[in-house]
C-alpha cells in the first residue's frame, strides 16, 4: 500500500499480529530499502530511511 503522496513515515509500531514490510520505494520495490518487523509489538522509534509504502503479510 503506498501512502497517500506527499507523505512519508519517519517512525513505526506493528501492532497487527502480520509482518509488515515497509519501503522506501512507493511501489514496494526491492531496489530502495526495505525492512520486515514482525507483528505483534515491533516499534521503530526512527526508521533509517523515509517510508513511503507497506506489505501486511498473512501468516
Amino acid at each position: 500500500m503506498t501512502l497517500p503522496e506527499g507523505t512519508t513515515a519517519a517512525s513505526l509500531a506493528n501492532r497487527t499480529g502480520r509482518p509488515v514490510t515497509t519501503y522506501q520505494s512507493a511501489v514496494c520495490a526491492e531496489t530502495g530499502e526495505f525492512d520486515t518487523y514482525p507483528g505483534g509489538g515491533s516499534w521503530v522509534p526512527r526508521s533509517p530511511y523515509q517510508v513511503r509504502a507497506f506489505k501486511l503479510w498473512e501468516h
